[in-house]
C-alpha cells in the first residue's frame, strides 16, 4: 500500500499508453538488454556428455522410460502431455492425466515447473515450481552442445516424474499414441504485438496450432515407435 501511495496509483491508476509505448521496447532498452545477453553467454564444450544414451524399455522393471526432446535456439519450452491413453482426444477441459511441463533454457539456467492449475481433479499432483528457480522433476537431465548456429539442447524427462500413487506411470509401447503438444517461447524473436502481462514481448511457436493452455482438444498426438 505504501508503494502504491508513493507511486500515485490511487490518484492516477491508469497507464499512460502513449508513454508506455515510448518506453517499452525502446532502442535504448534493447541495447542494454542485448549487452546483458552477450555478457551472460557461456560457451560449453562437449566432453562426451552428448548424445544422451537411447532409451531401452525394460517391460519387467519399467526402468528407462523417458521422453527425449531436441531443441534449437529457444528460451523456454512448454510440454503438454496426457499420460492416459484412454483420454478423449477431443476433450474441452483438462483431465487428471493432463500435464503442462515447463523447461526454462535461458542464460545457462535450466529450472523446471509443472502447471496443474487448469486441472480440476488433480489426484494429489499439484502445481509446483512456478515461482522458483530450481528443478522440480526427479530424474530430469539436460545437456547442451554448441554448434555453428548456436546450440543444441537435449532434455530427458522420466515418465515416472509425472506420476504418483493415484496417477499411473505412462508405459510406452510400439504404436501407442498419447495427447501431446509443444510450445516454444523465444523472447528474442517477438513481434510488436506479442506482449505478456508485464509488458515483455514474447513469441510463441506451437507445434499443433490452437490454444493448448486452455483446450486439450487442440493438442496433437505423440506416437511411440
Amino acid at each position: 500500500m505504501t508503494e502504491k501511495f508513493r507511486l500515485g496509483l490511487f490518484e492516477n491508476p491508469y497507464v499512460d499508453t502513449r508513454k508506455a509505448a515510448e518506453i517499452v521496447g525502446s532502442k535504448e532498452h534493447k541495447a542494454v538488454a542485448q549487452q546483458a545477453h552477450l555478457e551472460s553467454i557461456i560457451l560449453l564444450t562437449n566432453d562426451g556428455v552428448l548424445p544422451l544414451p537411447e532409451a531401452k524399455i525394460d517391460a519387467e522393471s519399467g526402468e528407462a522410460r523417458w521422453l527425449k526432446i531436441f531443441l534449437l535456439d529457444v528460451d523456454a519450452l512448454s510440454l503438454y502431455l496426457n499420460t492416459d491413453t484412454a483420454a478423449n482426444p477431443d476433450r474441452a477441459i483438462y483431465v487428471s492425466a493432463d500435464f503442462r511441463v515447463l523447461f526454462a533454457i535461458d542464460n545457462n539456467r535450466f529450472p523446471t515447473a509443472v502447471d496443474r492449475d487448469a486441472v480440476l481433479v488433480k489426484r494429489g499432483f499439484r502445481t509446483m515450481g512456478m515461482n522458483s528457480d530450481r528443478n522440480v522433476l526427479p530424474g530430469y537431465e539436460v545437456a547442451v552442445k554448441t554448434t555453428a548456429e548456436g546450440y543444441v539442447l537435449e532434455l530427458k524427462l522420466p515418465f515416472k516424474a509425472l506420476a504418483n500413487e493415484r496417477l499411473s506411470v505412462l508405459e510406452p509401447s510400439v504404436g501407442m499414441r498419447v495427447s501431446f503438444n509443444l510450445q516454444f517461447m523465444d523472447l528474442d524473436e517477438a513481434t510488436e504485438d506479442e506482449v505478456d502481462s508485464i509488458g515483455d514481448r514474447v513469441s510463441y511457436i506451437t507445434l499443433f496450432p490452437g490454444r493448448p493452455a486452455t483446450k486439450p482438444g487442440d493438442w496433437g498426438f505423440l506416437e511411440f515407435k
